[in-house]
């Protein structure tokens, strides 16, 4: 209930206090505004400078142990009317009965909820006319332990042993213990209350995926790069829908709502997409490692963002939910957990931190920009730049900004220097202007002991022999120390002139053959079609595409290689649909794999499935690739834009077989140096020759 003592037109900012005087009379008015202002200024220096909700303690429990009970543990709390609720003691209760509304002070909060039931919680020894009932499992089932501080002015007696005089009204409080259904708790918190005190356990815990570094031919690598890319981005967005639902009351107050993410969403699927068709691929993958580490932070900061500044008095004035005694996770649902005042907290921004480090994540999706430098500059090699950063282990506001994002991302890297007005302080492919700060332009120049990384920028689609030189004058101008690691790749796989033959069947999945299926070279006019039984036997060669045609179904494509059996899901105009069940793959220089095994279904079959079994066999060793020896010989390698210090720089480019270099399709790094000391170890596996070609720089 609104403080008693105060008139209802009390400004606090506008307001005066009587001055008293030697043998004044007083009157109730000045006492009552006395008194009322001392009382508010107290429950506001608890709610406004320490904070509101459960303080410690006050942890519920039930038992079964002989007869049923539960159990409070002493704690203290506050209401955001301000009212201190001390528990001393823990305390069992073993018996309940119906808190009657109608025979109590009214309450707004119960008021609002029709319907609503509660009841009391009794201790052994407590009294009084209420019929008392034992408590038992089934009825505290869905329950939620309530204290509720009950407050009302009584009458008092007009007359007392002495005289008749006018005694005043009395403000009676009485602390009860409740009970109430988890359907009814719900409207009794406040949802963005309950949602940013369980953020910390219900957001989703997301890594950003790991590519597997992939030692087939280019163009097969780079198809499966973009699948893996493809999942990857469908799995971010689903991370950006499944958080918003855990959060959404908290992000609404802060103008981030459904149509913000489904907006975020299809920036991704757009900007992801437009981005498939060259090289430039792998700066998605870099994007999206970004985006894992920046939710990442958010959700950390989420830990710790249970503040508020001047909570809102009528959140829950009289009562606070101590949690439901069947927890079905491992924090209360129904609990009101403690909201801190910026007054005493460490972080004291902690809320506003959260928020716009969620906000960043859009950010970074809405300035990815890969395409933003003109095609036609003609010294395209003065636009490879060298920038030192910390490495992923820093949070990613330490870190350089990447080229792959427009100028404005500035003000949104780092919410420390952001709040400090430092953003000209980050270091970044483009320079801030004007003003630039020496250290920033030319960060070279100064201490770079804790930059331990250096990204190695806009290098890719590049002509090679171009790159080369000016990575190398760069490294030699700015003293670094890395080394560099080209290795060719060729313009198109290599095709064996080892035949290979395929041999596999086609059949329902009860175990008969079909005949007739199609079974064809892609582009090709070789091909021929299931048996009587459904087998066939067909001769191709590594890098060559096998269609199996299926009356009712889209062609099923595997693209011969070293392998393994590679099967693209597909589907028809009519519904039907290719599952992929099983693959075995292997990763044998000397033999395909055995089998494997793709289960299509359609409903015009008469059991709603066939079943494709392919299996093949090589009878000789296609030499590795120089890629394939350098992962054979220095596993480990990884993609990062650059290279940490002390490690070694692979520069992969495309080359035909006459040697002639052409566009760099990648780079990866190891975190260790390679000098021309590893020819001891590697002369015996590829021979002095073969290691001359790798080891160019």
């Amino acid at each position: 209930m609104p403080n008693p003592y105060l008139p209802s037109d009390f400004d606090e900012n506008d307001f005066s206090l009587t001055h008293f005087q030697p043998d004044m009379v007083l009157t109730h008015q000045q006492l009552n505004t006395l008194f009322g202002y001392l009382m508010q200024q107290d429950a506001q220096t608890r709610t406004n400078l320490i904070g509101v909700g459960v303080v410690c303690g006050l942890e519920v429990s039930h038992t079964t142990i002989s007869v049923p009970s539960i159990k409070v543990t002493k704690g203290c709390g506050v209401t955001t009317e301000g009212d201190f609720i001390n528990f001393k003691e823990d305390k069992n209760y073993f018996s309940y009965g119906d808190y009657v509304l109608s025979e109590h002070a009214p309450y707004q909060h119960f008021q609002n909820i029709n319907g609503l039931k509660l009841w009391e919680l009794f201790t052994e020894t407590s009294t009084g006319n209420i019929d008392k009932q034992p408590l038992n499992l089934q009825f505290i089932a869905d329950k939620v332990v309530m204290l509720y501080l009950e407050s009302q002015l009584k009458a008092a007696d007009r007359c007392s042993g002495v005289d008749c005089d006018n005694q005043g009204d009395k403000l009676q409080n009485k602390l009860r213990i409740l009970l109430v259904s988890k359907t009814d708790a719900e409207k009794l918190i406040e949802k963005s209350h309950r949602q940013a005190a369980l953020a910390c356990t219900k957001l989703p815990r997301a890594k950003s995926p790991r590519v597997r570094i992939d030692t087939r031919p280019y163009d097969i690598s780079f198809r499966d790069f973009k699948i893996f890319l493809s999942n990857v981005s469908k799995d971010f967005s689903g991370i950006l829908s499944y958080s918003f639902n855990e959060i959404d009351e908290v992000l609404r107050d802060y103008s981030i709502n459904l149509s913000t993410i489904e907006s975020w969403k299809s920036i991704i699927k757009d900007k992801t997409d437009k981005n498939f068709k060259d090289a430039n691929i792998q700066y998605i993958y870099d994007w999206f490692k970004d985006l894992y580490d920046a939710y990442a932070e958010f959700r950390e900061a989420a830990c710790c963002w249970m503040t508020t500044c001047m909570p809102n008095p009528t959140w829950f004035p009289k009562h606070l939910l101590l949690g439901e005694l069947t927890k079905t996770g491992c924090k209360h649902e129904f609990r009101h957990y403690f909201l801190r005042s910026p007054a005493v907290l460490d972080c004291k921004d902690g809320r506003k931190k959260a928020i716009w480090l969620y906000d960043r994540i859009g950010k970074l999706i809405e300035n990815f920009n890969i395409s933003k430098f003109d095609p036609n500059t003609k010294d395209k090699a003065s636009l490879i730049k060298i920038t030192p950063s910390k490495s992923r282990i820093s949070p990613l506001g330490e870190r350089a900004i990447p080229f792959y994002y427009n100028t404005e991302i500035r003000n949104f890297w780092s919410y420390e220097k952001r709040m400090r007005c430092h953003e000209k302080d980050i270091y970044s492919y483009f320079l801030p202007s004007p003003e630039i700060p020496k250290y920033t332009e030319a960060p070279f120049g100064f201490d770079i002991e804790k930059l331990p990384f250096y990204r190695i920028e806009h290098l890719i689609n590049q002509d090679y022999s171009e790159a080369i030189k000016t990575i190398v004058a760069l490294r030699a101008t700015h003293n670094l120390a890395f080394s560099i690691l080209p290795i060719p790749i060729y313009d198109s796989p290599i095709i064996s002139d080892v035949p290979i033959t395929i041999m596999g069947s086609v059949r329902e999945s009860s175990g008969a053959g079909i005949p007739g299926a199609n079974i064809l070279i892609k582009g090709t006019t070789k091909g021929t079609q299931t048996d009587f039984n459904g087998n066939f036997k067909i001769i191709a060669k590594i890098g060559e595409s096998i269609m199996c045609i299926l009356l009712g179904f889209k062609s099923i494509e595997k693209i011969v290689d070293s392998e393994k059996l590679d099967f693209v899901l597909v589907e028809d105009g009519t519904g039907g649909r290719g599952i992929l069940i099983a693959s075995d793959s292997s990763n044998s220089k000397k033999a395909l794999p055995k089998k494997a095994k793709l289960v299509v279904k359609n409903p015009e079959f008469t059991d709603g499935q066939a079943e494709i079994e392919m299996s093949a066999t090589r009878a000789k060793r296609v030499p590795p690739t120089p890629f394939e020896m350098l992962m054979k010989l220095f596993p480990g390698i990884e993609h990062g834009a650059g290279v940490p210090q002390g490690g070694t720089f692979i520069i992969v480019y495309q080359s035909d077989k006459s040697g002639k270099s052409g566009p760099i399709v990648a780079d990866f790094y190891l975190p260790y140096y390679l000098d021309m000391n590893i020819r001891k170890v590697a002369n015996e596996y590829v021979g002095s020759a073969k290691l001359d070609r790798l080891i160019q720089v």
